[in-house]
């Protein structure tokens, strides 16, 4: 239905979940969900593909299912599927699905894009590929992007803002006890700012660290994460404005 009252500009994101706490919560395990997720996603594409299902798996069956509206984008809207996994990602690029990573440091994540580049090389001739109507998949960065009149002030905000992100973030790794040292080090802000995780300053420094996202990571597309934590929608909206207004227009001349 959005596809077709937005003319086909839906695009569809797809994943199997990455919480062991999240999964418990319906008695699944890691392993069910990765099997669990195949047979959705084949389901799906039938589905949407020929307007009717007719499956039986493990975990899911169906018997003469139709649909009575087809998407507007034919077979389907473009689909995407979030990582940091170096095998996913292989899987990715032998199908041409556009992808968005966040949390990796920006020479991870080079290492991982020159994989998605070098396999999607070797399969992007496949007619049978699950974006094979993509013909120039995207590979990009997600980041928390604030922005403010000067250095200091985008840092103080930011940096209470993402205290109660992370908070919320870990917490169900902290109800459980979670030793592996992850909690931690998402919550340290000025390690990970120095990692590149977050793009915060004045718009000119916002402008340099982007550019230098792209620039290292050799990722083709670029997203702001701009209302996280407690900022206000005031905060937020200044923030995007002047990314919009001062950020934006320098990117696009550089190209």
């Amino acid at each position: 239905m959005l596809d077709n009252m937005s003319r086909g500009r839906l695009e569809v994101g797809i994943g199997r979940g990455v919480s062991p706490f999240e999964l418990a919560f319906y008695n699944v395990t890691p392993q069910q969900a990765r099997a669990m997720f195949r047979e959705a996603l084949d389901i799906l594409i039938a589905a949407l593909t020929t307007g009717e299902v007719s499956y039986t798996g493990e975990y899911f069956s169906f018997k003469n299912v139709r649909l009575h509206l087809a998407p507007y984008q034919r077979p389907y809207p473009p689909l995407w599927y979030p990582t940091d996994n170096t095998n996913s990602m292989t899987w990715l690029a032998q199908e041409g699905l556009n992808t968005i990573t966040h949390y990796p440091p920006m020479t991870t994540m080079r290492e991982l894009f020159d994989l998605y580049k070098r396999v999607w090389q070797e399969h992007k001739t496949n007619p049978a590929r699950l974006n094979a109507h993509v013909p120039e998949p995207k590979y990009g960065i997600v980041r928390h992007v604030y922005v403010a009149e000067t250095d200091a002030r985008a840092l103080h905000e930011a940096k209470a803002a993402f205290a109660d992100f992370i908070h919320n973030f870990n917490y169900l790794r902290l109800m459980h006890g979670d030793t592996s040292g992850r909690a931690a080090y998402l919550a340290d802000f000025e390690a990970r700012l120095a990692e590149g995780l977050h793009v915060v300053g004045s718009p000119e420094t916002v402008k340099k660290q982007v550019q230098e996202h792209l620039h290292i990571t050799g990722s083709n597309y670029f997203v702001g994460s701009f209302f996280f934590g407690t900022l206000t929608s005031e905060q937020t909206l200044r923030s995007m404005r002047l990314f919009a207004q001062e950020v934006m227009p320098a990117l696009r001349r550089a190209g």
